[in-house]
């Protein structure tokens, strides 16, 4: 999730499997689907997969982020306040370089990036009761104590209406959310150094870290993310 697969100045691919977060050097144009949207100097574009679109400048700054999780469904320009122009820059020097941590740094980057799309887009993007299940998800995922689906009964709502406003809104279930950020909470404290075969934090520890009740359970769980074990992830 939400690595990087590619940061430079090409802005004007067509059409990609990834999200691209665009940065374009000055005022612009953008037109996808019939629609022609005017873009200010200093706005994030975000594209999402499979969108074709046209760009009335060539230069600029692209990143192309894959399985990232974002609440957009069509081309969305949203404000930035120099965050995501910091963090695509950093991605561009880093992509282009051959520093050996350059892909721990990239991974980190990738998340950054997809964090701060989602702090611009995500409050007008939301309802106010999704936004609220959001919210708490992201408040608890370290906790173990966590009933997401105690939280999520306590609206004045079907159950199940919620959640398929949820997933219809976000582009994944409520657990699907709360299991990825979680996922993506290991694999940060993995990649930080906290837990790799030079300290002293355990599966255990990690997975109570985490939100995980049962350390078991988290090394499943992460293997279906990322493919290895989070002790063989760490190495």
């Amino acid at each position: 999730m939400n690595g990087i697969v590619y940061a430079g100045g090409d802005v004007r691919i067509a059409s990609n499997k990834n999200f691209e977060i665009v940065l374009p050097d000055g005022d612009c144009l953008i037109t996808a689907d019939g629609v022609e949207t005017r873009v200010r100097a200093g706005q994030a574009i975000i594209i999402p997969p499979l969108q074709k679109f046209t760009l009335s400048v060539s230069a600029g700054t692209r990143v192309s982020v894959e399985q990232a999780l974002l609440p957009v469904k069509g081309v969305t320009v949203a404000d930035d306040d120099g965050s995501i122009a910091y963090a695509l820059r950093e991605a561009v020097k880093y992509f282009n370089c051959d520093n050996p941590k350059r892909d721990l740094v990239l991974s980190a980057l990738g998340s950054l990036i997809v964090g701060y799309v989602n702090v611009f887009v995500s409050a007008e993007k939301y309802s106010p009761v999704v936004r609220a299940v959001a919210d708490a998800i992201e408040k608890n995922l370290s906790s173990s104590a966590f009933s997401l689906d105690g939280f999520m009964k306590k609206f004045p709502l079907n159950y199940d209406y919620l959640r398929r406003l949820f997933k219809k809104e976000v582009g994944v279930s409520p657990r699907e959310y709360l299991l990825n950020g979680r996922m993506e909470l290991a694999r940060g404290i993995i990649l930080g150094g906290l837990s790799n075969r030079y300290s002293e934090y355990t599966v255990s520890q990690l997975a109570e870290a985490c939100g995980f009740a049962d350390p078991l359970y988290f090394s499943r769980v992460f293997k279906k993310y990322f493919g290895v074990s989070p002790s063989e992830y760490g190495k």
